[in-house]
């Protein structure tokens, strides 16, 4: 989490091995940090890409 600026946020796409994410929460609250999730399997493909576009670019860097 530490590459994330403050502000910043994290898509997930899809679920973690095991379903679980573990964070440190007062980090995620101190640097006003968020968490974004899209379960893609409730959307069509169009759907989906719509939605990942307004989430913005991601990898860049």
């Amino acid at each position: 989490m530490n590459v994330l600026a403050p502000g910043g946020r994290l898509c997930l796409l899809n679920a973690p091995s095991g379903g679980e994410l573990r964070i440190e929460d007062i980090e995620f609250y101190r640097r006003a940090l968020r968490i974004s999730g899209l379960n893609t399997l409730t959307y069509d493909s169009v759907r989906a890409v719509k939605i990942l576009c307004k989430v913005g670019p991601v990898g860049s860097g």
